[in-house]
């Protein structure tokens, strides 16, 4: 809810007598999947009173306990206290989406364990890959539906425009008015077009070269070396049919927290 990274976790155990043969002892390990590569490491601590534990927080901090099998007679639970340190902000590196815990169960130890654990372990395993295969389905579905409205949305997005024209389809053009280094542009005249002005906004003041084209046909090159800009066309027998006016730019305006090869800013679009 506040965003706030989880960077360190605090466990402090209140056992007052605890036997590690009971199981349950904290353990830190290097990756559960190292089980199968020979090289899997852990280190285990038993949980006893004022043992306290810290360790940092983050998407490979795997620990847990195996399983807890008390002997008969004794009457005695896990117990601690676990404590969560949170920061603002974390390295970007270590940044992923939001999600909770993953519980990724122990891998069965064929040599030690007895068939009936080891069916325990595998089971576990099981139901971990069933529950992952019903959220992949289920986030699937949530993604599928999103991208249809995004590409519903983005079809409705045009640019503003003057003349008696219906702009039908834009290509490479953005909510924010951000063109990409090629944008197209449907149109569809109610008269006889002549001159087409683009007004665009070159707000960090790039130079760089705009060529404006319609139907392929028409092209007029624009250098531009101020921040606004009226680029002009024209079509000396006019067109009356539907049309495409494309432009096209060298102007490079990306930025690094933007993933968009963005341009310039498309202000207006006026057809006379």
């Amino acid at each position: 809810e506040t965003g706030y990274h989880r960077r360190l976790n605090l466990l402090l155990y209140l056992n007052d007598e605890w036997d590690e043969s009971w199981g349950g002892a904290i353990e830190i390990i290097s990756n559960p999947l190292d089980f199968y590569r020979d090289n899997y490491a852990s280190n285990s601590f038993n949980c006893i009173k004022n043992r306290c534990l810290i360790f940092e927080t983050n998407e490979y901090s795997w620990h847990g306990f195996q399983k807890i099998n008390m002997p008969a007679g004794i009457n005695s639970s896990r117990k601690l206290i676990s404590i969560y340190f949170y920061t603002k902000d974390r390295p970007k590196n270590e940044i992923v989406a939001n999600h909770g815990t993953f519980y990724f169960p122990y891998p069965p130890d064929f040599k030690n364990n007895s068939i009936d654990e080891n069916i325990r372990l595998i089971k576990k395993r099981d139901d971990l890959l069933m529950s992952a295969y019903k959220k992949e389905i289920e986030l699937s579905k949530k993604v599928n539906i999103l991208e249809t409205k995004i590409k519903n949305l983005n079809d409705n997005i045009k640019p503003e425009y003057q003349g008696f024209v219906h702009v039908t389809k834009v290509e490479g053009y953005h909510y924010d008015k951000w063109c990409e280094t090629k944008t197209l542009i449907h149109f569809k005249p109610f008269e006889s077009i002549k001159v087409v002005t683009v007004e665009i906004f070159n707000p960090a003041n790039h130079e760089g070269e705009v060529t404006l084209s319609i139907n392929g046909k028409f092209k007029v090159n624009h250098i531009i070396k101020n921040i606004k800009s009226d680029l002009m066309i024209e079509i000396p027998k006019g067109i009356s049919h539907e049309s495409l006016l494309c432009i096209e730019t060298n102007i490079d305006s990306s930025v690094e927290y933007d993933e968009r090869n963005i341009s310039f800013i498309l202000n207006n679009i006026t057809f006379n």
